[in-house]
């Protein structure tokens, strides 16, 4: 899909190599729902309040945003942008029960985020005009802070960088849970990788996950020992870089930058356009009439839409789907969360402290990015999200 880019549609191979994933995604999709709506009829399935939630968050939010857009063509664009993947939440709660089972899967996801981003550093390091090709034939342009940032066999660093987050939190998680050596060389891996993207998000987002980790397993010693990996491949790629620490600094400055809404940074800039957008329509623009469809589509068109939204999801699902699609996001989150937090205090080797990790990360980040429509990352973060469920599940069941 990377090699034929993301161009204009000329031959029959191109337009099969763009739909069939889509297509793909749809059925599996569609499947899921299917199964469980199947179990929950047949009482295989236990229902949860979190469960219940999600489906009317969905649900609900998705009519409400058809009917504010009027336009179905966009709609289904950002349908199968946002919505599309949260289906896979259910993936996680039909499939993937008992303990073993659950980090066995999760293990495997992670193992082929491994590979990405062990790939990308032989590409980085090895091979750079095939980092740069890579990008140009995705219809990319190679961005660089200081140096090039790292994407790997991915079409962007920031989507590259967040799945190494990801990685990093769960090779964390696994180390902190057994002390294993193994797992402290696994992250520092994706770490360096995530270093050479220059993703501040993702550096972000890991950051408030692995301090959530390390209060919940108070094994200092070893939280210890993954903070001087830290420190030290920080270090090693600014040194790389600019021959000082000057990357680091630019990484902490630049993100205190943004988060103080300094006049004059770009996605500062945005966000006060979109802010003045969201104030015009409290109600919501209409799915489509936001983010990333509204960008590409609507940016020279007169139509009512929040064109700028897309560094941020939760203003751009306040202007979609308005105060009502914050509120209910909201509501989802606490009901997710809180009792997770629960499991995850009692048993801290649970799925569902990782769960919680990359929860937060992921909530981190959606402030700064549209992190919950990068594909194919937020399609395993659902799936996760669905499978640290199922320990609610499995104890509800046996009480």
């Amino acid at each position: 899909m990377l090699l034929a880019g993301t161009g204009e549609m000329h031959t029959v191979f191109q337009v099969v190599v763009t739909v069939f994933p889509d297509v793909l995604v749809v059925f599996l999709a569609g499947f899921l729902v299917l199964k469980f709506i199947s179990g929950v009829r047949e009482k295989n399935i236990s229902l949860t309040l979190t469960d219940n939630i999600f489906v009317l968050f969905i649900f609900l939010n998705t009519i409400y945003g058809f009917i504010l857009a009027m336009s179905p063509v966009y709609s289904l664009m950002a349908f199968r942008i946002t919505y599309l993947p949260m289906l896979f939440y259910f993936g996680g709660r039909i499939f993937f029960s008992g303990e073993d089972n659950r980090k066995n899967i999760i293990d495997k996801l992670m193992l082929v985020n491994l590979f990405f981003s062990g790939i990308g550093l032989i590409i980085y390091f090895l091979f750079p005009l095939l980092n740069g090709e890579i990008a140009a034939r995705s219809g990319y342009i190679q961005s660089a802070y200081f140096i090039p940032r790292m994407g790997s066999i991915l079409w962007t660093p920031v989507l590259f960088g967040t799945l190494a987050s990801m990685t990093c939190l769960w090779y964390s998680w696994k180390y902190l849970t057994g002390g294993n050596f193994l797992h402290l060389i696994a992250f520092t891996i994706p770490f360096a990788g995530l270093m050479l993207s220059v993703s501040r998000g993702p550096i972000l987002g890991l950051l408030i996950g692995f301090i959530f980790l390390s209060v919940l397993h108070r094994k200092w010693k070893f939280s210890l020992v993954i903070f001087i990996s830290m420190i030290i491949i920080s270090t090693a790629v600014s040194f790389y870089a600019t021959g000082s620490m000057k990357l680091l600094q630019w990484i902490f400055s630049s993100t205190a930058d943004t988060v103080s809404l300094v006049n004059g940074v770009s996605r500062v800039n945005r966000w006060e356009v979109t802010w003045h957008d969201f104030l015009q329509r409290p109600w919501g623009y209409g799915l489509g009439k936001a983010g990333a469809v509204a960008f590409r589509y609507l940016v020279h068109s007169t139509v009512p839409a929040a064109r700028y939204s897309t560094d941020g999801w939760l203003l751009k699902l306040a202007c979609e789907t308005g105060i009502f699609g914050v509120a209910s996001y909201l509501v989802f989150c606490c009901s997710y969360f809180f009792p997770a937090f629960v499991r995850a205090r009692r048993n801290p080797s649970s799925v569902s402290s990782f769960a919680i990790a990359i929860f937060l990360a992921t909530n981190a980040q959606s402030i700064v990015s549209n992190v919950y429509d990068f594909a194919p990352y937020i399609f395993i973060y659902w799936l996760i999200i669905g499978i640290s469920e199922n320990e609610r599940k499995e104890k509800t069941d046996g009480s």
